[in-house]
């Protein structure tokens, strides 16, 4: 027995495995991140350097190049709220039915969704500097506490950061299954 893939199908199923294992890694290099971050603060501090406001960026900006994460993104974001409109019916009976040019009809999809997919990659490009400037104040502002309150304070900072987040996100536990 054969059973039918539908394109909505892989593709939601790639973006769960996607996000599986991205959900997975992310605390696990947050927590070595924060606590290489706070090591570098006392270092500096240590060695005589006063605090300085740094823009870091530790999430890189995305590549135009990874077309099939952007139509993934695009599909399941704008695309299904066009279709969900009933955008593409309308498109048909207009180009199809009332103009008769089947062509044309293809034509202004295919440019649609190459506009579906831009959109998508500026829209992610926007949320990686949104995700990129919250840390940069994060960093900056444990940092400025790190400096403050001289070594015993930061360090009491950190610790207490990175437990709360061995606790929050179950690091080193075996998973459930």
């Amino acid at each position: 027995m054969t059973q039918t893939i539908y394109p909505m199908d892989w593709k939601k199923k790639a973006l769960l495995e996607f996000w599986t294992g991205f959900k997975n890694d992310l605390p696990k290099g947050l927590v070595i991140t924060l606590a290489a971050a706070a090591a570098i603060q006392i270092w500096q501090i240590r060695s005589g350097n006063g605090f300085q406001w740094q823009d870091i960026e530790p999430i890189e900006q995305p590549s135009i190049l990874a077309w099939a994460f952007y139509s993934m993104l695009g599909f399941f974001t704008i695309g299904a709220l066009l279709y969900k409109i009933r955008f593409y019916q309308a498109l048909y009976f207009i180009m199809v039915r009332i103009i008769g040019d089947h062509r044309e009809y293809r034509k202004a999809k295919a440019a649609i969704w190459i506009g579906v997919i831009l959109a998508t990659f500026w829209l992610a490009m926007k949320v990686v500097e949104l995700i990129n400037s919250c840390l940069s104040g994060i960093y900056n502002i444990c940092a400025y506490l790190i400096y403050a309150g001289r070594p015993a304070v930061g360090v009491l900072v950190a610790y207490v950061l990175i437990v709360y987040l061995i606790r929050r996100f179950q690091i080193g536990q075996k998973p459930v299954v």
